[in-house]
């Protein structure tokens, strides 16, 4: 009996260690497949990014990263330059002002009362004005005249959680 408790803690503490490194991965992938931005999805290479847009774009400057904007596409996409976390040379977060980009089906022009009803049906809760969060994933919306002007959709690298750059 004992064996038995043994062994179902050991792999009841697996299981949990594995769930709490992984789950980020799960939620990544999950949100990717509703990203429609010039085909970049968080956690994407660097090089991978480069490759697909043809260019690296023009350099931003970041505390703890770096991004590259990309005028003719209006967006941005940004990267995390501590080799501590996750998202190390890989996309952090992506932000777009292009009407023809789309998170969750969510694009730059729609009102706010659309886009804050499909961010609450997709399970994203309001944490701050035009700030949205389910699990790791947030969307960050800036707003114009009634509508979205802009969305960016990133992750919350707990690996990194309480740094300061």
């Amino acid at each position: 009996m004992k064996r038995i408790f043994i062994i179902g803690s050991i792999l009841l503490l697996l299981s949990v260690f594995f769930l709490y490194h992984y789950y980020p991965y799960y939620q990544i992938s999950k949100i990717n497949k509703s990203i429609d931005v010039a085909s970049i999805m968080l956690l994407m290479p660097l090089e991978e990014v480069t490759v697909n847009m043809g260019e690296e774009g023009e350099y931003i400057y970041g505390m703890g990263g770096f991004g590259y904007e990309y005028e003719h596409e209006k967006m941005r996409i940004f990267f995390s330059n501590d080799s501590d976390g996750l998202s190390y040379k890989k996309v952090c977060f992506i932000e777009t002002e292009n009407s023809k980009h789309s998170v969750l089906d969510i694009h730059p022009g729609d009102t706010l009362a659309k886009t804050f009803s499909v961010l609450e049906k997709s399970g994203f809760k309001q944490e701050r004005q035009y700030y949205f969060k389910s699990g790791d994933i947030y969307i960050n919306l800036t707003p114009e005249n009634g509508k979205v002007k802009k969305i960016r959709i990133g992750f919350v690298d707990r690996s990194l959680k309480g740094r300061v750059y």
